[in-house]
């Protein structure tokens, strides 16, 4: 049995504004805040699209109705963890043990003006840059971004093994990746969590002029506002300029025994060095973490969302409308009752982000500005449990006897958004 055009509408208009996620559960802060004994470290999952998945994937189990049986299944995926852009590697590898050796001779030169606890100056200490990070593997994906990856394969398998089975059967699957390494390895770290092997799994090709999978390439209007964010004005260049932004600043320059406050781009390849640190090695507190405390990362996490609520959200109209090839894509897929039964795109965090916009998932009342920070901390738009890396939408298509209704099941990240009929 189909799902006609219809009834999907009438879901995604239902899903409008109606799905919240996940509330992250706060930890205490103090003035004395350590982060390595810190059992929580809940600012790890605050690292916006820079998030490791295994700090917020949802993992849930799934019991469908027993009168109803997973029939069709579509997949937004976007890529696992990866290394960082070749001149992001250059800086950073070039720049963090000059910024090492500073601190360390700041507490060295005043002990007794410590805002670092022993553990996390230990911690500091004995870091030394990853040799294995290089220019030539620029955003390759990382060992932990094909784990995750091969992780959610085994999860969608555990969850409906009628829909995946463990002979790869080209019939029964479509998969397509885009042009970039660290997608297609996605997809290849997946086809191997779900067959064993991805070396016969076929992908479908990819066109010179990738408008499903990248409309924003394509789109000159796109680009444009994409200036726009980083011009003097927009509500990105005003919040690096607020009270809460430049209080940041001082509280990193501080806990890094600075006498001064350091510079924005300073303390940002700090954070930048944080971030993909902890997403390499989930299970090694990052030394360049140490440096923050949760208050400080919330504060940069809005950061972030503002840029991309402009960039790939409800900030703007034309967002809403960049995806729309793949919309139509997911509609035709619950449409039709042919095979492939089960369909896989594994993409990039805009095209994730630009697609729940589309659905209306994920939608505040208000916008975010730079000057309702307080107002919107408990926001539905936040990227870092929207489009982590290797986050991911599936829905699932249920055709039900005839005293249940079929519905759609939507997942994002391992955790049931909603079924509606």
């Amino acid at each position: 049995m189909n799902f006609p055009a219809c009834l999907i509408l009438v879901n995604l208009l239902w899903l409008m504004g109606k799905v919240t996620p996940a509330v992250i559960v706060e930890a205490p802060t103090t003035g004395d805040y350590c982060f390595t004994t810190d059992p929580i470290r809940e600012q790890v999952r605050r690292f916006f699209s820079k998030t490791a998945y295994q700090f917020i994937r949802g993992h849930e189990n799934i019991i469908p109705d027993s009168d109803c049986l997973p029939e069709r299944f579509w997949l937004l995926s976007r890529h696992g963890t990866r290394l960082t852009p070749a001149k992001d590697t250059k800086i950073l590898r070039e720049k963090l043990p000059e910024i090492q050796k500073e601190i360390l001779e700041n507490y060295a030169r005043d002990p007794k003006n410590s805002e670092l606890c022993a553990e996390d100056l230990h911690l500091l200490e004995a870091w030394k840059w990853d040799t294995n990070v290089t220019e030539d593997q620029s955003e390759y994906l990382s060992q932990q971004g094909w784990e995750d990856l091969r992780g959610i394969a085994k999860y969608f398998q555990q969850q409906f093994p009628q829909r995946f089975p463990r002979k790869y059967s080209e019939e029964k699957f479509f998969f397509r990746h885009t042009n970039k390494q660290r997608t297609e390895a996605s997809f290849q770290a997946f086809a191997e969590g779900l067959f064993g092997s991805y070396a016969n799994v076929k992908t479908a090709p990819i066109p010179d002029k990738d408008t499903l999978l990248r409309p924003y390439d394509f789109s000159e209007e796109w680009q444009e506002q994409k200036k726009e964010i980083y011009q003097e004005g927009s509500e990105y260049m005003k919040f690096r300029k607020s009270p809460e932004f430049l209080n940041v600043l001082a509280s990193v320059s501080k806990r890094g025994g600075y006498r001064d406050v350091q510079a924005a781009e300073k303390v940002e390849l700090i954070f930048k060095a944080c971030t993909y640190e902890q997403a390499w090695r989930i299970h090694e507190p990052s030394s360049w973490c140490s440096l923050f405390t949760p208050d400080d990362v919330k504060v940069l996490e809005y950061l972030h969302d503002l840029e991309e609520y402009y960039l790939s959200g409800s900030g703007s109209e034309l967002n809403k409308l960049l995806p729309l090839e793949l919309l139509d894509n997911f509609l035709n897929h619950f449409i039709n009752e042919s095979e492939p039964r089960v369909v896989a795109f594994f993409a990039h965090s805009t095209i994730i982000e630009l697609f729940l916009t589309t659905m209306g998932l994920a939608e505040d009342e208000m916008d975010l500005r730079a000057d309702n920070y307080e107002e919107m901390k408990n926001r539905k738009w936040r990227t870092s449990l929207l489009a982590p890396f290797a986050g991911n939408l599936a829905v699932v298509g249920f055709t039900c006897k005839p005293q249940s209704k079929n519905h759609l099941m939507f997942i994002l990240n391992e955790k049931v958004l909603s079924v509606v009929n």
